[in-house]
């Protein structure tokens, strides 16, 4: 009876899971899933992708490989006297990523919703020179900017609403009572000395992955067709020239599940646009990260198989490289296999041909966290393979990986379960990486960087061992990899007086960093019952840093946006109230820009901070 109940339960999950698009349990062949075979017409491609949506009625039958393995894959801005700026903090210097506000050190380029402003910032003073608006029929929001040399960038995401079924309706339980939305990302390129329109670049599904190196836009797009559809290819566009990518440019492994495509490709920016792509059938969904240096592009993304004689699910990951070409298209490199899931992107990382990736597989008693080493062969099919591995000693029982960072031969670790555990190790041979010191102490980092040579900054959360008691900020020293130490008394934001949250413990690019200035910044959210009245605060925080000092991090100064609010009344709209948290600040010259989703305001760090100017985005009547 229960072998019969545990069944049906891992029957269940895998309709869930087919429903929504994620991995299925179609597990991977070792010895054909490394082989990129592509697509030779319409009926092929509809039967691969309904193949893999009916594999959750094929659980209890054995894992049959696709035998249809084909042939492998072979004007400049005058800007005058601009102001020294931050930059947005990104993993691989340079290798910009998209953010929701961006400066070129005279303006501040910054979306919310659906609108987008660029502002002028001088001598004090901030005025909005540039507004405008997706149209509410789209259903649409933007998610990032990017600025060139000649450009800004805004990509939005929208919607279109559409009749049919909805894919993956029948193996849902129950019947669906509402309708859905087909969705499409938009590219808008403008003039940045003029704030003229330029061209547009669409395409199927949700930009999941965005990188710009110079002039050139780097993308990965999941799209999900509707299986009834007689033509099932994607759609892109780049003004208003539709594009129909031709059967022969859709790849895919034989081994990795297919429940979406991923439209991957190169986008460069020119008084003409250049588009290269391919269209890679596999389901490269929310769990898929991405890393990208100058050197090429890695997907690591993961599917499931259910292992019935211990009833449990087993992880198992597919890394798929490509190489960036000297005219900045992407080629397929290779792909490798992997255990076990990746935390994120900087779990990842490529130095000296060799490509490295920190992984957690299981839960509770049957945790194991490993670090790789991959190299590329050169084999006429090429693969990734493992040169170096650890799977011992990283991490204490139940422990799982909460962070990585790579810095060359040096990769550093945190693991957590009840103690927070930090690992140095030594990557100078790739092929025999050796863990050389760890450093346990109370609490978890769940973002390192790189401060300066030997000091790494770690931010995550105090810990007692039983949830979080605040928000923790460390520095640490790793000049000797066998003795790695935590510099002075960290900072803790203390749960005492309501719980601390901030959007810099998962996203790296709410952070406003600048070791040589001896500071950082991120907004803070702070909620909880004052004499049985709730209350919600947000601010945002300056850290000033000295690693001389016995407490290296101290705040220096906090913003908030909430006067702002209290000037209107509280007869607001709710989420007009909600729009002044904080979200991002940019410093250019000695003015800090501080933005959240409704206002800008101008604060001159030398004289405390001192309020300058105010721009409203939004107002009552709007």
């Amino acid at each position: 009876m229960k072998r019969c109940l545990l069944i049906c339960l891992f029957v269940l999950s895998a309709f869930i899971i087919g429903a929504c698009g994620q991995s299925s349990p179609d597990p991977i062949n070792d010895e054909t899933s490394l082989v990129l075979s592509r697509i030779k017409d319409g009926n092929e491609l509809s039967e691969l992708f309904n193949h893999d949506y009916q594999s959750p009625y094929r659980m209890l039958e054995e894992s049959t490989t696709d035998d249809s393995v084909g042939a492998p894959q072979d004007g400049f801005v005058d800007e005058g006297e601009t102001q020294d700026h931050s930059e947005t903090n990104v993993q691989v210097e340079g290798v910009d990523e998209g953010d929701i506000i961006k400066t070129d050190g005279n303006r501040v380029y910054s979306i919310s919703g659906n609108r987008l402003f660029v502002i002028e910032v001088n001598d004090g003073s901030a005025e909005i020179v540039f507004e405008t608006a997706i149209d509410n029929n789209a259903y649409g929001h933007y998610t990032e900017l990017y600025l060139t040399d000649r450009f800004f960038v805004a990509i939005s995401n929208q919607s279109t609403d559409v009749t049919g079924p909805y894919p993956g309706d029948d193996v849902m339980i129950m019947p669906r009572f509402y309708g859905w939305y087909a969705s499409k990302s938009v590219v808008e390129i403008y003039w940045r000395d003029t704030l003229e329109h330029h061209d547009t670049f669409t395409v199927d599904g949700h930009l999941q992955m965005t990188r710009m190196i110079d002039e050139t836009l780097y993308f990965v797009s999941n799209h999900q067709p509707m299986r009834d559809e007689a033509d099932m290819r994607p759609t892109l566009s780049l003004g208003d020239d539709p594009i129909m990518p031709d059967y022969e440019s859709i790849v895919y492994l034989p081994g990795l599940t297919r429940h979406s495509m991923a439209i991957i490709g190169s986008l460069k920016l020119d008084d003409e646009l250049t588009l290269d792509y391919e269209v890679f059938l596999g389901s490269f969904g929310w769990s898929t990260h991405y890393y990208m240096n100058k050197n090429g592009l890695y997907i690591a993304t993961e599917t499931m198989d259910v292992d019935w004689d211990d009833f449990r699910w087993n992880v198992k990951g597919v890394l798929i490289a490509y190489e960036r070409q000297e005219d900045g298209t992407l080629n397929y490199d290779g792909s490798g296999s992997y255990k076990g899931s990746v935390l994120n992107q900087f779990s990842m990382d490529e130095y000296n041909g060799y490509f490295r990736m920190v992984t957690t597989e299981g839960w509770g008693d049957d945790v194991v966290n490993r670090l790789y080493v991959f190299e590329k062969n050169d084999n006429e099919i090429p693969e990734l393979d493992v040169v170096g591995l650890i799977d011992e000693g990283l991490g204490k029982p139940r422990e799982t990986v909460r962070s990585a960072r790579f810095d060359g031969d040096q990769a550093t670790v945190v693991t957590f379960e009840l103690m927070d555990p930090f690992y140095i190790i030594d990557l100078s041979d790739p092929t025999n990486p050796v863990i050389t010191g760890e450093l346990e102490i109370t609490g978890f980092s769940t973002y390192q960087h790189n401060w300066d040579e030997g000091i790494v900054l770690g931010i995550g959360y105090e810990s007692s061992g039983i949830g979080v008691d605040g928000i923790k900020l460390s520095l640490y020293s790793t000049l000797d990899p066998e003795d790695p130490q935590e510099i002075g008394t960290p900072l803790v934001l203390w749960n005492d007086d309501g719980y601390y949250f901030s959007e810099a413990l998962h996203n790296h690019l709410a952070l406003l960093i600048e070791p040589e200035r001896d500071y950082f910044a991120f907004s803070v959210y702070r909620h909880g019952d004052f004499d049985g009245r709730y209350y919600y605060i947000s601010d945002y925080m300056i850290f000033d840093v000295d690693p001389s000092q016995d407490t290296p991090i101290t705040v220096g100064a906090e913003i908030t946006h909430m006067d702002l609010y209290g000037e209107i009344g509280h007869d607001i709209y709710t989420f007009l109230y909600y729009g002044y948290n904080i979200r991002r600040a940019v410093r250019i010259g000695d003015d800090l820009v501080v933005v959240s989703g409704v206002a800008l305001s101008l604060h001159a760090i030398d004289d405390d901070y001192a309020l300058q100017d105010v721009v409203r985005f939004y107002t009552l009547d709007e």
